[in-house]
């Protein structure tokens, strides 16, 4: 996080610091909220923390496919998929914030496994998002393939 925001500070105007601060917030989300989950000592108390951890993680494709378009300098020919990428990750944001209410869309239940006290057993939410995050790393890293293929000197080296 701290990171990220160093970036941020240097060009508050660069897309590519401000995707990167975004990655970096939703990314310290879910750390602590994952931390704060297993560290639970009731279950009201996990139930919270998993709608947490998840409010970061599920933006996490999201911003990770903004930030790798704006670097290949691809965000404007690809908006349509950065759209896209950004329109699911909100409809997920949904589906947890209704599973925070009406427990079973994310996790069906959270329960003891192995030596946590809680943990979530995935529901649909959780299934829509593991295909949304695996096609995201996808997708990108064969943008970033293509990309490497054709790039030289230090482009290639980043």
């Amino acid at each position: 996080m701290l990171l990220g925001v160093f970036i941020y500070l240097q060009n508050k105007k660069e897309p590519l610091n401000k995707a990167y601060l975004g990655l970096s917030l939703c990314s310290a989300i879910w750390s602590f909220g994952f931390f704060a989950l297993l560290s639970s000592s009731t279950l009201e108390t996990a139930y919270y923390w998993r709608w947490f951890m998840e409010s970061g993680s599920i933006l996490i494709p999201a911003f990770w496919l903004n930030f790798v378009l704006i670097f290949l300098n691809l965000a404007k020919k690809k908006r349509g998929i950065l759209m896209f990428g950004y329109v699911i990750s909100i409809a997920l944001w949904l589906l947890n914030l209704i599973d925070f209410f009406v427990h079973g869309i994310f996790a069906i239940e959270i329960v003891k496994k192995g030596i946590f006290n809680f943990y979530p057993t995935a529901g649909i939410g959780y299934i829509l998002f593991f295909i949304f995050f695996f096609g995201t790393v996808f997708y990108t890293l064969r943008e970033l393939a293509k990309s490497y293929k054709t790039s030289d000197g230090i482009r290639s080296q980043q």
